[in-house]
């Protein structure tokens, strides 16, 4: 199946036709998991299971313990934001 990268929004994505998700038995919101291996995208039906063989030492591989708190300045309001 051939399709086109489009705009929405900020965002780009593709349509997926209806044929393929009713092949996988997908559906508006339902969550997918895409993976990307070299120029390969691969979108899988989400099983709604957590990957347990992620540990708290695996989200944690690399931090150092020297976070800081700190703002952030977004600029002037651009509409009716109150700041």
């Amino acid at each position: 199946m051939l399709t086109t990268i489009t705009k929405w929004g900020n965002s780009q994505g593709v349509r997926l036709s209806r044929k393929i998700l009713n092949q996988l038995n997908l559906k508006t919101d339902d969550r997918v998991e895409i993976c990307v291996e070299g120029e390969t995208i691969t979108i899988k039906k989400n099983s709604g299971v957590l990957d347990e063989s992620i540990t708290l030492d695996d989200l944690f591989k690399g931090y150092t313990g020297n976070y800081e708190c700190s703002e952030y300045d977004w600029g002037e309001p651009q509409g009716r934001e109150v700041w």
